[in-house]
């Protein structure tokens, strides 16, 4: 059984010692049947490479997932712990309390089950959406008893930590931390149900359990109170509890180990086969190379704000973070890495960073998401310099300088519950903090198109014209953000700009945008408002193939109304959609 936690810190767990947080009972209960390994590192500040790591044992180097945004996701030619098992018979399930490894992004693979409580938008975009721990368990348990006693593997994926909380963004950090506790004793009450039902199964003297984290969480530590721009230890560590049958009881492991050595560690007990490349070890049996040192990235805040990325290199007691200015750390006299010695050791930075080129075996982190796009039709290039835009082009885009999140200092967390909360609930969350998050960085990707989109289609002149000039910013600074044109382009709808409307899409489309689908609907509509009936239907079956599957607005759009009755447009709706009833 793998239980993963998000954002769940060692410090506030009991078993961990003297900590920051109340009594976890259950899952120290657990702990003295296990091995519990007191400096565990996480290969990122983000869910989906952590997670992709602990079912592979594979490094992002070698998976290729960096972080949450869209464009991650586990290719098929990895092969997960739950496919080797699946091949070996056992029964295989996954229940999770995120939509972050919806199906579609490769963490299905190899699940007989796999329930993240997730029904995708009809439109084809994609939202956060989080369970309660107790709504996760529930689910783990009533499958348990239906498999009776046939050889299983459970994962469950618990958010508790990292639910919002019931106060205001802005609450101080003692009730933050307060709040953080409440949930994690919530966690540790809901998996000790689950924990005591594994306990009175008949197989349970032969079930390894896994307990881990995917990354930590911030809780105002050097500004930030969540997690994704930062590599500080309570971001960079993460508990990691195995019970393995047979082996000894309540021991505890203090030597460095990272996310990366649970698979090898798995398949040496399981006596699975070791694919080929990996870079952890077997922390049971020593079997597989040593790690020298262990590396993590956090990417977040580039991929959504537009900060500088931030590495990690981990080794024994010294933490090298990688950014535009190299920080290093020595736990073992500062652990709450309050000095910086990296203008004092520089031979240790070097050698650090001659570490980190090791553990990249030749690899290079991804580009940002807003440097990457398609060369342009030539005609599309042409419009857009006519126009006043910036060049769309990779040059122009690594013409800005990306600030260091460490700038922002204790407005930093703000930014980051904003994203937060938008992922969840939409760009209108933002609106109550627009001057503040303005104020704090006015060249910030998630700001920027985040109040643009609130007011580009607004019949206020003022608010649509404000609008604009943030998206026009935003199209200065990030040229090859594909949601600038998108957004650009419903502000010329608004303004019966039909024809600027569909080259400005064909922009966006062009650029790999992250809901192609939409965007397509979007072009169909701008087509059909402008005349041109026969480009519109075919723009709109299309989207219909890349994912926009919502009939009823397709039947009701007033923006349609030019081929609603079209013969053609009918037949399609029918054939497409059969159970949608007439127009």
């Amino acid at each position: 059984m793998l239980i993963t936690v998000e954002g769940l810190r060692p410090d506030f767990l009991s078993c961990y010692g003297k900590g920051s947080g109340g009594k976890t009972p259950n899952i120290d209960k657990l702990a003295a049947e296990a091995s519990l390994f007191e400096q565990v590192v996480t290969p990122s500040a983000s869910t989906l490479p952590s997670i992709a790591t602990l079912l592979t044992g594979r490094t992002p180097f070698q998976h290729g997932v960096w972080d949450d945004t869209y464009r991650n996701v586990l290719p098929d030619s990895e092969t997960s712990l739950a496919e080797t098992l699946q091949q070996k018979g056992y029964r295989t399930a996954a229940f999770l309390g995120t939509s972050r490894m919806a199906v579609g992004r490769g963490f299905d693979q190899g699940f007989d089950i796999f329930k993240d409580g997730y029904t995708p938008a009809p439109s084809g975009a994609w939202k956060l959406v989080l369970s309660r721990s107790q709504t996760v368990v529930g689910q783990a348990s009533t499958w348990l008893v239906g498999i009776q006693d046939r050889a299983f593997f459970l994962w469950i994926h618990l958010t508790e930590p990292v639910l919002p909380g019931k106060g205001p963004i802005t609450q101080p950090k003692a009730d933050l931390r307060t709040e953080y506790q409440g949930r994690v004793s919530t966690l540790d009450g809901d998996l000790g149900k689950l924990l005591d039902q594994l306990r009175s199964r008949a197989d349970y003297s032969n079930l390894i359990i896994v307990l881990a984290a995917d990354h930590g969480m911030g809780l105002d530590e050097h500004g930030e109170r969540r997690s994704g721009s930062f590599l500080y230890e309570p971001i960079l560590r993460v508990p990691l509890i195995v019970r393995v049958p047979g082996a000894k009881a309540g021991k505890r492991v203090g030597e460095l180990a990272g996310l990366v050595d649970v698979f090898p560690s798995l398949a040496g007990v399981l006596k699975l086969p070791l694919p080929a490349g990996l870079k952890g070890r077997d922390l049971f049996t020593a079997r597989g190379p040593a790690a020298p040192a262990y590396h993590a990235t956090a990417l977040a805040g580039r991929e959504q704000f537009g900060w500088a990325a931030k590495e990690a290199i981990a080794q024994g007691s010294w933490r090298l973070i990688l950014s535009p200015r190299p920080e290093l750390y020595d736990l073992g006299t500062d652990p709450l890495q309050a000095h910086d010695q990296a203008s004092s050791h520089t031979e240790e930075v070097s050698r650090l960073k001659g570490l980190r080129d090791s553990l990249a075996g030749g690899a290079a982190i991804p580009p940002a998401h807003y440097l990457v796009g398609s060369v342009l039709d030539p005609g599309l290039g042409q419009k857009l310099k006519e126009k006043g835009f910036a060049p769309v082009t990779k040059e122009a885009a690594l013409r800005r300088s990306p600030p260091d999140p460490g700038k922002f200092g204790d407005s930093l967390f703000l930014l980051e519950q904003m994203q937060f909360f938008t992922e969840a609930l939409g760009n209108q969350a933002m609106r109550s903090f627009a001057q503040d998050l303005l104020k704090i960085d006015p060249e910030s990707l998630f700001t920027l198109m985040g109040l643009a989109s609130l007011d580009v289609e607004s019949k206020n002149e003022e608010a649509r014209k404000k609008a604009s000039d943030m998206l026009m910013t935003a199209q200065k600074l990030y040229p090859l953000e594909p949601e600038v044109y998108h957004q650009l382009a419903h502000s010329a709808l608004g303004q019966k700009r039909f024809a600027d409307a569909q080259w400005l899409l064909k922009v966006s489309l062009a650029l790999n945008p992250r809901h192609p689908a939409e965007i397509r609907y979007d072009l169909a509509c701008a087509r059909a408002l402008g005349g041109d009936r026969i480009g519109a239907l075919s723009d709109l079956k299309e989207s219909v193939k890349e994912g926009f599957r919502d009939v009823e607005h397709i039947k009701n759009d007033p923006d349609l109304e030019a081929i609603r009755s079209d013969a053609a447009f009918v037949r399609f709706l029918k054939d497409e959609f059969p159970s949608a009833g007439t127009l």
